[in-house]
This record gives structure tokens, sequence and C-alpha cells, in this order.
């Protein structure tokens, strides 16, 4: 995989060419793309939609396996976050199972969410549950095999 430019990245991050950054990582990667419209998305407990706000600033599916949606960060704490679907087109579509979240921070780091209970959590209603999921994906080895499929 080869990394886009920082000057790219930095290029896209404006209400008016941001959408325009999934083209431009798409070139990085091998194989067929196209835009998509994403699908319905479950938050980690599978009880409410997850927040599609976070996906709403461009798509794209890369080689039928998997989605890229970019997020300009309202809150100014991130560059924007890449919220990535594992699978493409194949359920679950539930956050924190094939949808995961990571930030690009203001010092072109890439990282995952910070640790949080509330938007990981088998018991929260809150819409972005699913969201900090991609940190204990990250440090839990045991992570995946503790989901109910």
């Amino acid at each position: 995989l080869q990394m886009a430019k920082k000057d790219e990245l930095y290029f896209y991050n404006s209400p008016n060419t941001r959408g325009q950054l999934l083209k431009v990582l798409s070139k990085y990667l091998k194989g067929k793309n196209k835009t998509v419209i994403k699908p319905n998305y479950k938050t980690f407990n599978k009880a409410n939609t997850f927040n599609i706000r976070l996906m709403d600033d461009g798509s794209e599916l890369i080689n039928n396996d998997f989605y890229i949606y970019l997020n300009n960060d309202a809150y100014k704490l991130t560059n924007f976050q890449i919220v990535l679907d594992i699978n493409g087109e194949k359920g679950p579509n539930v956050a924190g199972y094939d949808l995961f979240v990571f930030e690009l921070t203001k010092d072109d780091t890439l990282t995952v969410p910070k640790e949080n209970n509330d938007t990981c959590s088998p018991t929260s209603t809150d819409a972005n549950n699913g969201y900090s999921c991609s940190y204990y994906a990250v440090t839990d080895k045991n992570y995946f095999s503790k989901l109910s499929w």
C-alpha cells in the first residue's frame, strides 16, 4: 500500500473538496472502485441505527471488499475520521463488528479513538455506540472472539 502525499490530504480537507479525497486515496489501492450508498449500520449493541453523520462526507467501495467513509470532524479535534467497513456489502453492518472508526490527528497520525466504555458497550443507547470499538479491537487480542455473532 502506497500512502497518499501529505499535501493531498490537506487540500481535500475542506467542505468543497473533501469528498474527492476518496478518489485520491483509492488510486493508491489496487482493484476496481465505485462510489456507494452506505448500508444501514447498527450500533454496537444492535439496538439502534449508528450515527450516519460519521460517514456523510463521501464513500467509496474498494475491491468489493470494504467501504471507506470520510467524516470532517465538526468538533475540530482531528483533521477527519476515516470509517472502514471491513467486509463491504456483507453483513452484519454493525459498528464494532465490521465497521471501525479511525482518526487522522492534527499531527497527521492515524489513530484509533480513545478508550470509552460508553461508545463500545452492550448496554449503551448512544447513537455513537461502536465509535470507540476500534480501540478495543486493536488492543485486545481476544476482542473478536468475545463478540456475539
